[in-house]
């Protein structure tokens, strides 16, 4: 796959994340990872070493770069919030 394509694929599920937080207030990561393996598809996560789902890098970063200011994790609960 080109990697512009990838490209604007990893901002849309990354625009996908917000958008959840948006809805809900919260985003668990585990529940994101296994919604997004089945919406997105295989790329945007992996296995970790201990078998955990988690989210791919790329997503990660870019989720990050668009929700500064806005969004918080939390590592207790592994999960985002809206930041107010």
């Amino acid at each position: 796959m080109p990697s512009n394509l990838r490209s604007t694929e990893i901002r849309s599920v990354a625009m996908w994340m917000l958008n959840e937080i948006g809805k809900d207030g919260v985003l668990y990561q585990n529940d994101a990872a296994c919604r997004m393996l089945k919406e997105f598809g295989e790329w945007c996560c992996y296995y970790t070493d201990s078998g955990h789902l988690a989210i791919s890098r790329p997503i990660l970063r870019r989720f990050n770069y668009q929700a500064t200011g806005t969004v918080k994790w939390f590592p207790n609960t592994k999960s985002w919030r809206k930041f107010v």
